[in-house]
C-alpha cells in the first residue's frame, strides 16, 4: 500500500485504507518497492481509472494503470481486485503482440499495474494511416496474433477496440487491458443499459450481442466473442471510421434499437464505404461481425490459417510468413506425469496431479465440478467459485483409455444418466460435447465457469 508523506510524494507502506479519490499531477513522485518514479504525463482517463507516463530514476519510462476502487461498493472491492490481479497476469504473457505488464500494487487503496511505454498512440488516433489494404493487413494479423497468444493461455479479451491497441517504440501494434476492463465493462453495462456513461457506452458498439444479454453472456465467452470485437475494429478502420451497424449517434439516442440491429445481423456491407477492397477481406470482417457466434471464424488461429492458405501480401509483393502453433508441437505422451494447473480464476497457482488422484481413488475416472463437500458424491478436482455460480457440481468428466487422457462435458448419476453442465466445457476455446470426449494435450487450456487450467507435462 502506499500512503502519502505530503503533497506529491507517495510512500509506499502497509497500511490498509479505504481506497481514496486519487488523481496525480505532472511532478508527483512514487515512491514504489522497486524505484522511486516521477509522474511526467496522464495518457489517458477511462470509466474506471487513469494512466499515467512516469520516469524512474534511472530515466526508464513506463506506463502505470490505476484502477479507481474507490468509485466502487464495498462488497466490491475484493472481486474487483482479484480480477484486476487476473489482468495483471494476462499482461505476463510471453508474446510479441502484447503490452507486457511489470508490476502490481496499491496506492491509497487503489489497485495499480506498471506496465510497457508505448509511446506511439493508439490505433483510434491513426485509423487513417491503415486504409491501405498492405498496411491494414499487418495491423489484423498483429491484432490476430495477440489474440491468438491471450486465448491460448485462457483469457479471453472482451474489450477489442481501437483504443485497446497501441504501437511501441518500434511502431509496432500491441493489445492491451486484458480481460479486467473487459469483465467491469460487462457488469455496469448491463447494470447501466439505460443511462450509463459515454465511456461505457463506447465499449459496447464493439461487443457482439451475447455480451451484451447479460443472462447469456457468461455462457458465450468464448474465443468468438473477441473475433466479433476485432471484425467491427478492423470494419471501423477500412470503412474511414464507420461502424456496421450504425453511426454512434443511432446508439446514443436509441440503445435498445441498435441493440435490435446488432442481434438481427442488420449491418452495411463494407463495400458499401469501400467498392475498391480486396474480396477475400470483406468476406472475413463479414463473418467476423455475424451475430449468432457459430457463425463466425471460431478463434483467431481459423483467420490466420486462412490467410496463411490465401498467401496473402501483407507489404506490397513482399510475402511474410506467419508462424501458427500446431497440434503436432505438443503431442501427449502416453509416460509422462500429468497435472491440471490454475492460471485464470479462483485459486490461481493450484495444480491437481491426475496421476496421483487416478492412484488414490483407484479410478481412471475423474470428476471436476463445484467445491461441494456436502455431495455425496464430491468431485475428485473441487474448484471453488465464491463470486459467481457458472460451475456446475457436476461439471465435467476425465477419463483416461489407453494411457491417454480425455474429457466430456457433464457427468454420469444413476438418476438423470449423462448430464451436461449448465455451461459448457471448453478446450483451448471449442465447446466439448457430453457424447465424444476429447484427447488432451500438453498446453491445453480447460475453461470451466470463469476458471482457466492448463494441461502440463511434469
Amino acid at each position: 500500500m502506499l500512503a502519502k508523506l505530503n503533497s506529491g510524494i507517495y510512500i509506499e507502506s502497509q497500511v490498509v485504507d479505504i481506497p481514496a479519490q486519487l488523481i496525480f499531477k505532472n511532478g508527483d513522485q512514487l515512491h514504489l518497492r522497486d524505484n522511486i518514479y516521477t509522474v511526467e504525463l496522464r495518457l489517458g482517463q477511462g470509466g474506471f481509472g487513469s494512466v499515467y507516463k512516469i520516469r524512474n530514476a534511472s530515466q526508464k519510462v513506463f506506463a502505470i494503470k490505476i484502477l479507481d476502487l474507490w468509485r466502487l461498493k464495498p462488497n466490491e472491492f475484493d472481486e474487483v481486485s482479484e480480477r484486476f490481479k487476473q489482468g495483471f497476469l494476462a499482461g505476463q504473457i510471453d508474446s510479441d503482440y502484447l503490452v507486457h505488464n511489470l508490476q502490481e500494487g496499491k496506492i491509497q487503496g487503489n489497485p495499480y499495474i506498471i506496465m510497457e511505454f508505448c509511446p506511439n498512440g493508439n490505433l483510434n488516433d491513426r485509423k487513417s494511416e491503415f486504409y491501405q489494404e498492405y498496411k491494414f493487413s499487418r495491423l489484423a494479423i498483429s491484432v490476430l496474433k495477440g489474440l491468438q497468444d491471450l486465448h491460448q493461455n485462457g483469457v479471453i479479451h472482451r474489450d477489442i477496440k481501437p483504443d485497446n491497441i497501441l504501437f511501441d517504440i518500434q511502431d509496432n501494434p500491441k493489445l492491451t487491458d486484458f480481460d479486467i476492463v473487459g469483465n467491469i465493462n460487462k457488469r455496469m453495462t448491463a447494470a447501466n443499459w439505460l443511462g450509463a456513461v459515454k465511456d461505457i457506452w463506447g465499449t459496447a458498439v464493439y461487443a457482439p450481442p451475447e455480451q451484451l444479454n447479460h443472462k447469456k453472456a457468461f455462457a458465450y465467452t468464448k474465443p468468438s466473442m473477441d473475433v466479433f470485437a476485432f471484425g467491427v475494429t478492423m470494419y471501423e478502420v477500412l470503412s474511414g471510421g464507420k461502424y456496421p451497424f450504425g453511426p454512434f449517434e443511432e446508439f446514443e439516442k436509441n440503445p435498445v434499437e441498435y441493440y435490435e440491429k446488432i442481434k438481427n445481423n442488420k449491418f452495411s456491407s463494407l463495400t458499401h464505404f469501400r467498392p475498391d477492397l480486396n474480396p477475400f477481406w470483406v468476406e472475413i470482417i463479414h463473418k467476423c461481425i455475424q451475430s449468432n457466434p457459430k457463425d463466425r471464424f471460431q478463434n483467431p488461429g481459423e483467420i490466420l490459417q486462412l490467410l496463411k492458405f490465401k498467401q496473402v501480401n501483407l507489404d506490397k509483393n513482399k510475402l511474410e510468413s506467419i508462424e501458427l502453433k500446431t497440434d503436432t508441437q505438443e503431442n501427449f505422451q502416453t509416460n509422462s506425469h500429468w497435472n491440471l494447473k490454475i492460471i485464470n480464476g479462483e485459486g490461481l497457482g493450484a495444480a491437481f496431479s491426475l496421476d496421483e488422484l487416478e492412484y488414490q481413488h483407484r479410478s481412471k475416472v475423474l470428476r471436476i465440478g463445484w467445491d461441494d463437500q456436502k455431495s455425496k458424491s464430491p468431485n475428485h478436482i473441487r474448484l471453488k467459485e465464491t463470486y459467481t455460480q457458472f460451475i456446475s457440481g457436476q461439471h465435467a468428466t476425465l477419463e483416461k483409455y489407453n494411457g491417454k487422457w480425455f474429457i466430456r462435458d457433464g457427468q454420469w448419476n444413476q438418476k438423470q444418466g449423462w448430464k451436461a453442465s449448465t455451461n459448457g466445457t471448453l478446450v483451448n476455446g471449442l465447446e466439448v460435447s457430453i457424447h465424444d470426449g476429447v484427447g488432451l494435450k500438453n498446453g491445453d487450456i480447460l475453461t470451466i465457469g470463469e476458471i482457466n487450467l492448463k494441461i502440463m507435462n511434469i
